[in-house]
């Protein structure tokens, strides 16, 4: 028992055998190996070696008593080992009954104990069973309600694809029908911005505006165009004088809402890439700015647009208008998303603003919104 408690079960378990074993040879040795008493303890310890160890030693300890029970009967019968025989002539008493029936009875009680063991050994493999099965079954049900999800979001998915394809066809043409009218109308205000009219003089700064605006549409569908075609036009340009281009191109519509839009450069960086992919993307960004204060009747709306070099470039535009749902932030970059009405947004901009932020400048676009608070774009991009 103390053994068994240190952990040496097997061990203590071949101990006491071993002592069964030995105490029963010894009986059989002195009184005879006919005596019915060592036969039952010989039973008694091959049974308590199948329990306590392993059903292979008990066939081993059976062979071995087997061997040495008929090497002994064999040297008692020819006279060779002295035998205390006076049992034999004695009157079988109840005394003796009595030993053999506790006999027994330790040998049932045995046999009852290795088979409780062994009904709650089944019981639990029935109980652990059963929980597998369970798991399984709801493992499988994970598994089938998984499959469904990741089917319907590459459904969707190619239906975003099937969208922008569609989107991308469109616009191809879109570009073709804009580029002839774009043309005309350049040259009109060309020829009227040479015309020595005293009123053509006073308004000369607008048709400088204007004419810039038309030479910018047609550059931006000539790069629009050329990406189609996946063709790339790059060149270094100033990131200050895009922004300053940009702003000039919004201010009569921020004027109009009565919103002031502010630039602060914190340094003057050139940067290789398109302009006018650098131009689409800044425009986009104002744009969601400004329509950020739709419906707000509040003073001092402005859009703050903040350049400065760090260990890399660093574009923030920042409103102070309705702000992003903390639920939706993540989605305003995914094609087709938008917050806005159908009349006034198409799920394009931002989704195309994170392609140019990524790809054409291998730079990297976030937003952060606190609802009906404020609303940042950073755009931060290395200098190359």
């Amino acid at each position: 028992m103390f053994l068994s408690r240190l952990g040496y079960f097997l061990f203590a378990s071949a101990v006491f055998v071993g002592l069964g074993f030995l105490l029963s040879l010894y009986v059989s040795f002195t009184w005879g190996a006919d005596l019915p008493q060592a036969l039952l303890s010989f039973a008694l310890v091959i049974i308590i070696s199948g329990i306590l160890i392993n059903t292979k030693f008990s066939i081993f300890l059976t062979g071995l008593t087997s061997v040495l029970l008929f090497t002994l009967s064999y040297l008692q019968i020819q006279n060779l080992i002295p035998v205390k025989s006076y049992w034999r002539a004695r009157t079988f008493s109840l005394s003796d009954i009595l030993v053999i029936i506790v006999t027994f009875f330790l040998i049932t009680v045995l046999c009852w104990l290795s088979n409780r063991e062994i009904e709650r050994s089944l019981k639990r493999a029935r109980r652990s069973e059963m929980e597998l099965k369970k798991e399984k079954d709801l493992l499988e049900v994970k598994v089938e309600d998984r499959t469904k999800k990741l089917r319907q979001a590459q459904l969707e998915k190619l239906s975003q694809m099937y969208k922008m394809a569609a989107f991308g066809s469109l616009a191809s043409g879109l570009f073709h029908d804009l580029a002839s009218p774009i043309t005309a109308l350049s040259l009109c205000l060309d020829q009227l911005k040479n015309n020595p009219s005293k009123e053509m003089l006073e308004a000369r700064e607008n048709l400088d505006h204007a004419l810039n605006t038309t030479k910018k549409i047609g550059s931006f569908v000539e790069a629009s165009k050329k990406q189609i075609k996946e063709q790339e036009e790059k060149i270094v340009f100033s990131v200050n004088r895009e922004i300053d281009q940009v702003i000039r191109i919004f201010s009569y519509q921020a004027k109009k809402r009565n919103i002031e839009i502010i630039f602060q450069a914190e340094a003057e960086i050139n940067l290789f890439g398109s302009p006018v992919r650098f131009h689409q993307l800044l425009s986009n960004l104002i744009s969601n700015a400004i329509d950020a204060y739709d419906g707000l009747e509040k003073k001092g709306k402005k859009i703050l647009i903040k350049l400065s070099l760090k260990e890399q470039g660093e574009l923030i535009i920042k409103d102070w208008g309705r702000g992003i749902e903390e639920n939706i932030i993540e989605k305003i970059f995914e094609p087709l998303f938008t917050t806005k009405s159908l009349e006034k947004g198409t799920g394009i901009g931002l989704y195309i603003s994170k392609n140019i932020a990524e790809n054409d400048f291998n730079g990297l676009i976030r937003a952060k919104s606190v609802l009906n608070q404020e609303t940042e774009f950073i755009f931060t991009f290395p200098l190359k």
